[in-house]
C-alpha cells in the first residue's frame, strides 16, 4: 500500500492543532510598562486596567518585574492599590528578589533578571465592570536604580 506524502503531513498538522488548542491559555490580561531613566520614582504610580466580565471566575494577579544585575536591593514594596467600580482595595506587598546570599531568584535574560510575584491567587473580583490596578513603588528610597520594567498579568485561577 502506497501513503500520500500529502495527506499524511496534512493529517499530522490536523492533529497537532487540535492538540494545541484543546491546551487553554488563561492569561485574560498582560501589559508590562517599560520604566524610564533606569529609575523608578515614587511618585511614578503605573496603572493597569482590568475588564472584568464574569464576577464568579476566580484569578490570579501576578507582578512582573524586570530590573539589571547592578539593582541594589535584595527586595522591593509596593503599594498596590485596586480600584473597582464600588470600592477600592490598598495593600503593602513585599516582594523577595534575591536569596541571603544575594543570588537573583528571578529568570536571567541577558543582563537583566525577570521575576513574577504572585501577588493574589484564587482570587474573585465581587463585581462586573471595569477596575484599575495601580502599582507604586514603596521602598524607603524614593528613586530605584536599575528597574526596568513593571507589569502586571491576569490569569484564570486553575487548581493544582
Amino acid at each position: 500500500m502506497k501513503i500520500n506524502h500529502k495527506y499524511f503531513l496534512f493529517i499530522n498538522i490536523i492533529l497537532l492543532l487540535i492538540i494545541i488548542s484543546s491546551c487553554s491559555n488563561n492569561v485574560v490580561f498582560e501589559q508590562s510598562v517599560p520604566i524610564n531613566e533606569k529609575a523608578w520614582n515614587y511618585h511614578d504610580k503605573l496603572s493597569f486596567p482590568l475588564k472584568i466580565t464574569d464576577n464568579k471566575q476566580a484569578y490570579d494577579l501576578i507582578i512582573n518585574l524586570k530590573h539589571k544585575e547592578n539593582y541594589k536591593y535584595s527586595n522591593v514594596f509596593f503599594f498596590v492599590d485596586i480600584v473597582g467600580p464600588t470600592e477600592t482595595f490598598r495593600d503593602t506587598i513585599e516582594c523577595v528578589m534575591a536569596n541571603w546570599k544575594g543570588k537573583w531568584l528571578g529568570d536571567a535574560q541577558g543582563d537583566e533578571i525577570v521575576h513574577h510575584f504572585r501577588y493574589r491567587t484564587n482570587t474573585v473580583f465581587p463585581e462586573i465592570g471595569n477596575y484599575t490596578v495601580r502599582l507604586e513603588q514603596a521602598m524607603r528610597d524614593t528613586s530605584l536604580q536599575a528597574i526596568t520594567a513593571i507589569g502586571l498579568q491576569l490569569n484564570k485561577y486553575q487548581a493544582k
